[in-house]
């Protein structure tokens, strides 16, 4: 009799502690609550939560340095978000608005911008810069390194070397090109003009040509340049009344050239 109650004992322990440890198992992996929990004190979780509906933080949500804010879906903060330790986008990140940047903004990668890039201070790219699009400044633009235009670069009022405090300081524009010049008859006593097309070129320009004269013409001077009309060049020429060599020629009909011309606005 008393070996049957020991054995009766000894199942009855191990029978419950073995349920004890399975509902302790339980408990460890999964626990729903279907209430609040009201807490005066912290709430450790030291595994993984996870909200399967909106959850709010009327307070501060302190997240460790071994720590991270993981969010699958939308995170939304109505107020401001102050990150100490940087913030890490593994992917796309969508801002809706205004993104203020008081210190260095930084992207290992490509950063996109869709609308305007509005930069209030100085602004460093230690890398490429690539613009799909028009850019546009309202003050200086310094560039310290070589840049590169893919495609057209409009500029006004560049400044070359000279403060831009004055008018003859910038350039509005810049054209060049090549233009067919004839002058017909030329003598020593009435100088010449002729016109030829230079595509773009205003009455605004300064015109500069290199003249090409080959004999028997090369006594053939030429003595004023002008924009005299929208795409057009003004042209003056005189014969030398002495040769180097002490002949007086009275006129010459040169033959037609191609010159080079310069224009600057």
């Amino acid at each position: 009799m008393k070996s049957l109650l020991r054995n009766r004992s000894f199942y009855s322990v191990t029978f419950s502690v073995v349920l004890s440890l399975v509902l302790v198992a339980l408990s460890v992996q999964a626990t729903t609550i279907s209430t609040n929990i009201n807490t005066g004190g912290t709430l450790l979780v030291s595994g993984g939560s996870t909200f399967q509906a909106s959850s709010t933080v009327t307070s501060t949500l302190n997240v460790g340095a071994l720590g991270y804010l993981g969010a699958s879906s939308t995170a939304g903060f109505t107020g401001l978000s102050t990150n100490y330790g940087g913030l890490l986008s593994l992917a796309s990140s969508t801002v809706g608005s205004t993104l203020l940047v008081n210190d260095q903004f930084r992207a290992s990668s490509t950063a996109l911008f869709s609308s305007n890039l509005f930069g209030y201070a100085s602004s460093t790219f230690y890398g490429s810069l690539t613009v799909g699009g028009s850019a546009t400044t309202s003050n200086q633009l310094l560039v310290s390194a070589p840049l590169y235009a893919s495609g057209t670069a409009a500029f006004d009022n560049i400044v070359i070397g000279g403060s831009g405090n004055t008018q003859n300081d910038k350039v509005n524009g810049l054209l060049h090109g090549t233009c067919t010049v004839n002058f017909g008859t030329v003598s020593t006593t009435t100088e010449a003009y002729t016109t030829c097309t230079a595509t773009g070129v205003t009455t605004a320009h300064q015109v500069f040509i290199t003249p090409t004269f080959q004999q028997p013409d090369q006594y053939v001077v030429l003595t004023s340049a002008s924009s005299s009309a929208a795409n057009t060049i003004g042209l003056t020429a005189i014969l030398a009344s002495t040769t180097p060599v002490g002949t007086t020629v009275p006129s010459v009909n040169p033959a037609a050239y191609t010159w080079s011309w310069m224009a600057i606005r």
